[in-house]
């Protein structure tokens, strides 16, 4: 499910020839109709159980004819012909209720993509995930100060309505390593924001007992970032991603599209050992952590780590050296240790 913003409205794509299959789908299900009256009538006539005929055109009004709603498989097909995508048009009439003047990311993520890309203007950023449209949000200030635009990742719908004031793409999926497996996934809402996920023992939201208390897991079906990628044209190269979903950090990144897509600078919450492994085999270094307990990290492309402006870590007192999380080799080809 998508959110888009276009010019002055929100607008929610299924399929480029969503209004072609409505109005296929329309005619195909009336031509059904007819065909099951007719065999209806025919048949009724045959047994004697009609006692008048059926009026074509005015079908509604054959009332002694009961007529099943078609359940073909030519039409479950169209139905179903959007690839497991549907779509929200939202009116949200202004977004001058958004607020967020005062709010910032959790940790200063913002302020250090914007230091080391030099106040870069028109990025691209993924956020994954969003949760609320301002607070503590890591991208909002980029959209607002320096005109970025991205994708907002959130699959739960407590966040929609904000999310939907903000210029970037709010794409409610859950990224897999597939297209279409059935997870079980946590929507706190206000119960305790930021803390949905994938309802698994191997991340944070574990079976039975999720970070919120109280809050049952409901039923969605995963996409790939791949997926995503070709049906919104990211670019080759992505200037930031914001990754932070709750123990699922190497679910979502071993699948990612290392050959077609560059990300140049990249925080992620408490990297486990296979992913920091992955980001040195595909050409990432370890920068810094956010603080002596290190669970927010941050990370660059090999590519572009020289031409950052490293001063922004230590105006906003990020660590460079060893962390409570990360054991820290001064050699920066070396890769860091979970501890």
């Amino acid at each position: 499910m998508v959110l888009l913003r276009r010019n002055n409205n929100i607008d929610v794509e299924n399929d480029s020839n969503c209004r072609s299959t409505e109005t296929t789908m329309k005619t195909l299900l009336k031509t059904t109709r007819y065909r099951e009256l007719l065999a209806c009538t025919l048949l009724g006539i045959l047994l004697g159980r009609v006692s008048s005929p059926v009026r074509w055109g005015h079908e509604d009004k054959a009332e002694e004819v009961n007529i099943t709603p078609s359940t073909s498989k030519e039409t479950r097909e169209i139905v179903n012909d959007n690839n497991g995508w549907n779509s929200i048009d939202v009116y949200y009439g202004s977004d001058k209720y958004l607020g967020g003047e005062n709010h910032r990311s959790q940790c200063g993520q913002d302020n250090i993509v914007k230091g080391l890309l030099s106040q870069r203007r028109g990025g691209f950023f993924l956020d994954l995930a969003a949760n609320d449209a301002t607070d503590l949000s890591n991208t909002f200030r980029l959209e607002q100060e320096l005109d970025w635009h991205g994708i907002c990742f959130e699959p739960d719908t407590y966040f929609w309505p904000r999310l939907a004031l903000r210029k970037c793409k709010v794409v409610a999926a859950v990224v897999g390593a597939t297209i279409g497996e059935e997870i079980d996934f946590i929507m706190p809402g206000e119960k305790r924001k930021g803390s949905g996920g994938i309802s698994s023992n191997e991340f944070d939201n574990k079976i039975g007992h999720p970070k919120a208390k109280n809050v049952k897991p409901v039923k969605l079906f995963t996409t790939t970032l791949l997926d995503i990628f070709q049906r919104y044209d990211v670019p080759r190269t992505i200037n930031y991603l914001s990754l932070d979903i709750e123990g699922a950090e190497y679910f979502v990144m071993k699948n990612f599209p290392f050959g077609q897509h560059k990300i140049e600078v990249m925080t992620v919450e408490r990297p486990k050992q296979l992913l920091v492994d992955l980001f040195y085999e595909k050409g990432y270094q370890y920068l810094a952590a956010n603080n002596e307990y290190g669970m927010e990290t941050l990370w660059a492309h090999n590519s572009v780590a020289p031409q950052l402006d490293m001063s922004i870590i230590q105006k906003e007192k990020w660590i460079t050296g060893t962390t409570k999380y990360l054991q820290v080799e001064q050699d920066s080809s070396k890769k860091p240790t979970v501890i």
